[in-house]
């Protein structure tokens, strides 16, 4: 009976000591438990105001990001304008330069030009000179339209209206053209004053004129019946014997490109003979 009552009274003081055992081990793990829970949210606010940094830090960066770019951006365009007004004033620079040397080689052109001028201006009415000289006692080929061409061209050379190169031009031409004379043939119908005394002086007879280039002047009656050549010496016609009439007749239609020319046997000039002149 008394073992039965210590067993009891053991029995309650072991669960009693386990009641307490279990509380404290309870209540330690409800302590650790909340320990844990706070110091997990204080982690996590934590994170989350590292977070909040982070986000916050990333736009600074982003707006410092984007405020470097807008400024290297101006300062590109800063550069390319820049470089554009070099590049423009180094153009401007180099057309003043070609500006300068072409007003220098104008200049230069100007004082060539005038001296030229002076040194050719001469030598152009001496040229005039001489060709109306040359005119007037050349053959007597359409010499008064000859003489003419002369007198308009020198009232053109000494015109100020032109430029010299202008005038060095015409006279070149109207030289030329006296120049070609003696390497060509023609004809043309014209009239003399006098023939061989059949007519009496001052009276006009229609003949076709022969020219074989400055070395003789031949005229032909229309009918083919009288022929004559120039003669330098004298300055007068001389008539040839009907013999040449027929090589005359043929040379002017060569000169009018109605026959293939072919090889004549004609009269060269000699002195004497009766005077007329050709028009």
């Amino acid at each position: 009976m008394l073992n039965t009552n210590n067993n009891c009274q053991k029995m309650r003081s072991y669960l009693t000591c386990s009641s307490v055992f279990f509380g404290l081990i309870f209540s330690g793990n409800c302590l650790t438990q909340d320990a844990a829970a706070k110091e997990l949210a204080q982690e996590k606010a934590i994170v989350a105001e590292t977070h909040a940094s982070l986000s916050a830090s990333q736009q600074t960066v982003e707006q410092l990001d984007n405020a470097t770019r807008k400024l290297l951006q101006e300062y590109q365009n800063i550069m390319q304008r820049n470089d554009y007004q070099q590049y423009y004033q180094f153009q401007l620079e180099q057309l003043a330069k070609e500006q300068q040397t072409e007003i220098a080689n104008l200049e230069q052109q100007l004082e060539e030009l005038a001296y030229l001028e002076l040194t050719l201006m001469p030598l152009m009415q001496s040229i005039l000179v001489a060709l109306e000289e040359f005119v007037a006692v050349d053959l007597p080929f359409k010499q008064q339209e000859r003489l003419a061409g002369v007198q308009q061209l020198r009232q053109r050379v000494n015109s100020s209206s032109l430029s010299l190169p202008e005038k060095y031009r015409l006279l070149m031409e109207v030289w030329q053209i006296e120049y070609d004379y003696g390497r060509s043939i023609e004809t043309w119908r014209g009239t003399i004053n006098q023939i061989d005394g059949e007519r009496a002086k001052g009276e006009s007879l229609a003949v076709n004129f022969f020219r074989l280039g400055r070395v003789a002047l031949y005229y032909q009656t229309p009918d083919g019946a009288h022929s004559a050549i120039w003669d330098q010496e004298t300055k007068s016609w001389q008539p040839l014997a009907v013999t040449f009439n027929r090589q005359i007749q043929q040379a002017i239609q060569v000169a009018a490109e109605r026959v293939a020319p072919d090889l004549l046997a004609l009269p060269l000039p000699t002195p004497g003979a009766k005077a007329g002149s050709a028009q």
